[in-house]
């Protein structure tokens, strides 16, 4: 008899709930148990973040330029060994200098007379490739030199002449092809800065034999430094960020191009770990994002990014990979951010994360992780893919069918109560 009344009361309640909310479920927070709530709200989510894109469109592509960043700075460190002085870079032996500051470590030099410099040539230290500098940066000035050895090297006004990767040989006190460059401009002093060594981390200095600086491309003209020349060293502040690519040091790529190649086997390993991302150009153009989804990497699952930050900008981007992400200056408009919850299960790609509300297009972005699941057992931060899509997408027929069922099932149960 209870049984029957319940029936009776309830029963009405559960159709009034369907059957004045067409095909939707406005009352039924009103009528249904909170548990049964919570069991249907819960599976609903599922079955909406699992939902598939849909008419959305992808914004990001293989080819697409994208580039590593870290908006954390190293400390600078120079240092050096009193056998091993940033003299020896421009003696024309095979002493080496070395500066303990590692990344960010270099020299600055006055020669006899201003010149123009076109290319250069590095000779490699006597021993541990992985201390060969992996990228340079050239500078030049007209001010008098006022930075002090072991110092930043800041106190002057540089211009930026030339910068790009090296890819200095394995073999020991061998000198590199000349690396050439477009310049027109006289300088009285120049500053080179190593941003990388082949092997950042682990890895404690920077060393070289010789850099020969010549007047004319190819390593033609007139040799611009000579032994007895000032020099002093210096470690300017650089982006902690570093991913393996591939050089003669390491086998194959984990940096930021790996997120939009489109294969489960390959990955983006930061090693700056927290506060590592990426700026990305889609080549499409113009858009909104309005949505994204994550993929997981291969393995060690404390890697995975737990939080987010996304940017956008309309200035062309001029940051090179394993930047700060600020060189282009205050010009990032926040858009959204958030807390990412990624499957433990390895190469899965997540739900879509909705940005609701925003309308502004950029033409760039800048997506930050401010830290990872295990940020003390690891030691860098990994994704396997990433996406970006102009619209919230509808849900599509499968998850809306499984909304249906869902609703039908508590309907069953509550009127047979």
């Amino acid at each position: 008899m209870s049984g029957n009344r319940l029936s009776e009361r309830r029963g009405p309640r559960v159709r009034e709930s369907f059957g004045k909310n067409s095909g939707g479920y406005g009352n039924l927070t009103n009528k249904a148990s909170p548990v049964f709530m919570k069991r249907f709200l819960g599976l609903s989510s599922l079955l909406l973040a699992a939902a598939p894109a849909g008419n959305a469109a992808a914004l990001l592509g293989a080819g697409d330029f994208i580039v590593a960043v870290n908006a954390n700075v190293s400390t600078p460190n120079s240092n050096y060994p009193g056998g091993e002085p940033p003299s020896a870079a421009i003696d024309g032996t095979s002493a080496k200098y070395l500066n303990g500051g590692n990344a960010g470590t270099g020299f600055i030099v006055t020669p006899a007379a201003a010149s123009v410099m076109q290319s250069f040539v590095i000779q490699t230290g006597g021993d541990a490739n992985y201390r060969d500098p992996g990228k340079y940066k050239i500078y030049g000035t007209n001010d008098a030199i006022t930075s002090t050895d072991n110092s930043t090297g800041s106190a002057e006004n540089w211009t930026l002449i030339s910068s790009g990767s090296l890819g200095l040989t394995n073999d020991r006190n061998a000198n590199s092809a000349p690396y050439s460059f477009a310049n027109s401009t006289s300088y009285s002093s120049y500053k080179i800065v190593f941003p990388e060594t082949k092997y950042t981390t682990g890895e404690q200095a920077m060393q070289i034999n010789e850099f020969t600086a010549f007047t004319g491309t190819g390593g033609t003209g007139t040799s611009i430094f000579a032994p007895g020349n000032a020099i002093i060293a210096i470690d300017t502040p650089v982006s902690v960020s570093f991913h393996r690519t591939s050089t003669t040091y390491f086998t194959g790529s984990e940096g930021a191009d790996m997120l939009l190649d489109g294969s489960a086997s390959s990955k983006y390993l930061n090693y700056a770990k927290s506060g590592s991302g990426f700026i990305v150009t889609p080549a499409s153009g113009s858009s909104v994002v309005q949505s994204f989804t994550v993929t997981t990497a291969n393995d060690a699952e404390g890697r995975d990014p737990v939080d987010y930050t996304l940017y956008g900008t309309t200035v062309p981007i001029t940051t090179e990979d394993n930047g700060l992400g600020t060189e282009d200056g205050n010009v990032w408009t926040l858009i959204s951010a958030g807390n990412l919850t990624l499957a433990a299960d390895r190469l899965t790609t997540s739900g879509l994360y909705t940005i609701p509300g925003n309308s502004t297009a950029f033409t760039s972005y800048k997506m930050i992780f401010g830290s990872i699941k295990n940020p003390t057992g690891e030691n860098s931060m990994q994704l396997g893919g990433i996406q970006f899509y102009d619209t919230i997408p509808e849900p599509s027929a499968a998850a809306l069918a499984g909304l249906a069922v869902v609703g039908f099932g508590i309907r069953r149960r509550r009127a047979t109560r």
